[in-house]
């Protein structure tokens, strides 16, 4: 069992219903692939052209895009009209090769999320073929043309199965390095697979960054920002729905429903429990 189980959380402020991070939606993408759907095999690359579609019309109808950091203001962005976030997860080329002009024609702005030990070099998680990834140099070209960078940990690892000190060393490992490359201070993080817990919380706060981005899991807050995944084939009004207040009530409901309610937690168990790893251990049998 992880250490990370062991240790007893300390409460932290997530729960201010009232802060920007509550309010304002959040999408992410990951790779944008070609306009001939080349090396889209997998759900979280969007297309080229439905991402510039896409931004088109938020653009012609004039949504308002924020810098992630807005979110932590308590008044910046509510004078904004129909404000949103956009990031970018992992640190692809082709942001630089399909996305960064399409946001610069729209005068949108991104925050790009980098595995700090792979920069350069090419991905090698969630069992994908190597993607190619940002080096250093396209990445300070980018911050310099309004582009914001952030910690995507070391290594991609699936933090919550890590112990408290590996955690620690990937939080602290790529922020350090992530600044020693881009000059400044780096106050933003995002867990891999959107997956932390309380203690990775804590440990995100202890070791100096400002806010963190999460998934649709657990309770939102500062340290575990929701955002809304944009994936191949997404249709416009499919944008349209996660960028509307209604998605977000919807999203806080189910999550009651799955993690907070009486049947959602029985329900929850039965299904730690009897998931196939734990079948498999009952009965005798191995993993591959």
């Amino acid at each position: 069992m992880s250490a990370l189980r062991s240790l007893q959380p300390v409460e932290t402020a997530l729960n201010d219903k009232e802060a920007p991070f509550m309010r304002i939606p959040v999408l992410v993408y990951h790779q944008i692939a070609g306009r001939d759907h080349s090396g889209c095999t997998a759900r979280s690359r969007a297309l080229e052209d439905h991402f510039e579609r896409q931004m088109r019309y938020l653009h012609d109808h004039e949504y308002s895009c924020l810098a992630l950091a807005d979110l932590l203001s308590p008044s910046r962005p509510c004078a904004k009209k129909r404000p949103f976030v956009l990031t970018f997860d992992d640190g692809y080329v082709d942001y630089l090769e399909r996305a960064h002009s399409v946001l610069q024609s729209c005068a949108f702005t991104a925050t790009v999320f980098l595995v700090a030990d792979r920069v350069g070099g090419r991905s090698d998680w969630d069992g994908e073929r190597g993607s190619a990834l940002l080096s250093w140099q396209q990445v300070r070209a980018l911050q310099r043309e309004g582009v914001t960078f952030g910690s995507h940990t070391c290594t991609h690892p699936h933090l919550p199965s890590l112990s408290v000190e590996q955690v620690r060393r990937e939080l602290c490992s790529s922020r350090r390095r992530l600044e020693d490359e881009l000059g400044h201070e780096v106050a933003m993080l995002c867990y891999p697979h959107g997956e932390s817990n309380q203690v990775i919380r804590e440990i995100a706060a202890e070791v100096g960054y400002k806010a963190a981005c999460g998934s649709l899991t657990g309770p939102a807050g500062p340290f575990n920002i929701w955002r809304w995944p944009c994936r191949a084939y997404d249709s416009m009004p499919t944008v349209l729905l996660r960028l509307s207040p209604w998605y977000r009530r919807y999203r806080r409901l189910r999550r009651w429903a799955r993690e907070e309610s009486a049947l959602g937690r029985i329900v929850g168990r039965a299904k730690q429990q009897w998931s196939p790893a734990e079948a498999c251990s009952r009965s005798g049998g191995s993993g591959g």
